[in-house]
């Protein structure tokens, strides 16, 4: 776990470190790409701070400060009340990172729905709703001591299991749906706008449906395992379950749990803009524009690029929604 953890925490750190603005990028970036953006920051912060919560108590664990024997309590008791802490930090920032996986699936078919983001929406739940889960799931634990760092019985266990594991089945359930109606009326947008659907639509379509795969399966890998686990507790309740099964499915958790920061990275934004990282010193002022100035002119910039062109053109008709203006670059969503 530390390892995968150090790693990861890497990973977390390459995608939130700041990058200078490639002048000769023509792209242009619309008000709901800079919000995703905004998303897969606030992704990569939580998994930071998740990673570095991983790699304390592990350092702390490993000098010894581990409670292993709850009943005798030879230990000092900073040993408990570092690992209710160190648990409570772990977990909120994780509950954290789901809730901006779902917020990014939302964000993208809002867009592709012509609907405003909603960036106050998307901070209240991704802050707010961990904490109460946190709080109730952590509580059940710990009250009334914190002389113990293990689950006792059913009654401490079950609050615990569902403010983990009910906000991972909700985004395993909840994101697949999402991205496949945003592919659908991203088919529809695209072939609406360009009046033909040729291999260079198809190849447009393919790549953004790759990506939404490839995000869902990232976090099929990370927290499936945890699912599994879960069930297997509760069977251990009425029946025996082998320490082997039990045991491996641990050890995969505590790779692939805090891989997610890393293969999040991938898939989000990937390596290729490595060379761009710069330190928030060394960037000049001419180069430092805020997303409000570039929303300011996406307009006027759409405007005299494109004319009626694209989707945005239909805004008065009655046909189904459709994306917001944009170019179709086939790496469109591969820049948000």
């Amino acid at each position: 776990m530390l390892l995968s953890a150090a790693i990861s925490f890497t990973g977390a750190l390459y995608q939130v470190l700041p990058r200078k603005p490639e002048e000769n990028n023509r792209i242009r970036r619309t008000v709901s790409q800079g919000q995703q953006r905004d998303i897969v920051f606030w992704l990569a912060i939580a998994d930071l701070l998740a990673c570095s919560g991983i790699l304390v108590r592990s350092a702390v664990w490993l000098s010894g400060y581990h409670p292993h024997n709850i009943q005798n309590d030879t230990l000092h008791t900073f040993s408990y009340i570092f690992c209710a802490v160190s648990s409570a930090w772990i977990q909120y920032f994780y509950i954290v990172t789901y809730v901006w996986t779902f917020n990014y699936a939302l964000d993208v078919f809002l867009t592709v729905r012509n609907k405003s983001s909603l960036p106050c929406l998307y901070h209240s739940l991704a802050w707010m709703i961990p904490a109460v889960l946190c709080a109730g799931g952590l509580l059940s634990l710990y009250f009334p001591s914190f002389q113990q760092c293990h689950i006792r019985s059913m009654v401490h266990m079950l609050p615990h299991y569902l403010s983990t594991y009910a906000p991972i089945l909700i985004v395993m359930v909840t994101n697949p749906i999402l991205y496949s109606w945003t592919s659908k009326l991203t088919k529809r947008a695209i072939a609406h706008s360009r009046a033909q659907f040729t291999d260079f639509e198809r190849k447009i379509l393919r790549s953004v449906t790759e990506k939404f795969f490839l995000i869902t399966l990232v976090f099929y890998i990370c927290w499936l395992p945890n699912i599994v686990n879960g069930i297997l507790t509760i069977i251990q309740l009425h029946t025996h379950v082998p320490d082997g099964l039990v045991i491996g499915v641990w050890a995969f958790m505590a790779i692939v749990n805090p891989m997610q920061a890393l293969l999040n990275t991938l898939v989000y934004k990937g390596f290729a803009s490595w060379k761009n990282i710069t330190l928030p010193g060394k960037l000049k002022k001419s180069q430092i524009v805020t997303i409000q100035e570039k929303e300011e002119n996406f307009g006027e910039t759409l405007t005299k690029s494109y004319g009626d062109e694209f989707i945005g053109s239909g805004r008065n008709s009655d046909t189904a929604p459709m994306l917001k203006p944009l170019n179709f670059r086939d790496d469109y969503f591969r820049d948000l």
